[in-house]
């Protein structure tokens, strides 16, 4: 009795340590990357801190796996190397007796890592790409500007808008429709905007005003 719950104490505490270490390598790393992606313009500077959560959440399952296999591995080989092995074997007890003080430390981690990985990873998976569509769409509509070509964050599209509202809330396009020009297509920049064959145009009072939507092909 005295040994178990020496072992279960000693596994308490170097798991605590050993997931705060694994859990703090996992936040840098994962820091670093999204830094590097808000850098480049992938994600928005504000939405790194978000991002990181989800990240975190993900790697939980995979963390307190590791941290439970770390912690019995190294709580053995200290026994072993300090020669208190010798002291369980002089006390007539067996290595079998290591396996109940391990499986009462393990059985809470291993239902903890089965729900974490049913119902929190995936839906930390799904948030996280849910706002990094929203994410893009706010930057794209970010980039919206009268009167200028824009490329969206994709990089696979330009757009153009006329005017906005005086709300400045609400995109004011001449036409009552905007279509996507062809790929292949190429815009003309000379004095009036043109679409392609079958992109679709429109005109008020004579003059041509469209809101357009451009793919360019890389």
């Amino acid at each position: 009795m005295i040994f178990r719950r020496a072992l279960l104490r000693e596994f308490g505490n170097l798991a605590l340590a050993v997931f705060a270490t694994l859990f703090a390598i996992t936040l840098t790393t994962q820091l670093i990357r999204l830094l590097g992606q808000a850098a480049i313009g992938k994600v928005l500077s504000e939405g790194v801190a978000a991002l990181l959560a989800f990240s975190a959440l993900n790697y939980l399952p995979v963390l307190l796996s590791l941290t439970l296999f770390i912690t019995v591995l190294m709580t053995l080989s200290r026994s072993y190397r300090e020669s208190e092995m010798v002291i369980w074997f002089g006390s007539g007890l067996s290595l079998l007796a290591w396996i109940r003080p391990v499986l009462l430390f393990a059985a809470p981690l291993v239902a903890l890592v089965a729900v974490l990985s049913l119902f929190l990873s995936p839906w930390a998976i799904g948030k996280a790409e849910e706002y990094r569509r929203q994410m893009n769409l706010q930057d794209d509509v970010s980039r919206v500007a009268p009167g200028v070509f824009r490329e969206a964050g994709s990089a696979d599209r330009v757009f153009f808008v006329e005017e906005i509202a005086g709300d400045q809330t609400n995109v004011q396009p001449r036409c009552d429709k905007a279509r996507l020009a062809s790929p292949s297509a190429g815009v003309d920049t000379g004095s009036r905007p043109k679409t392609a064959t079958g992109s679709g145009s429109c005109s008020t009072g004579g003059a041509m005003r469209a809101y357009l939507a451009i793919s360019i092909s890389r």
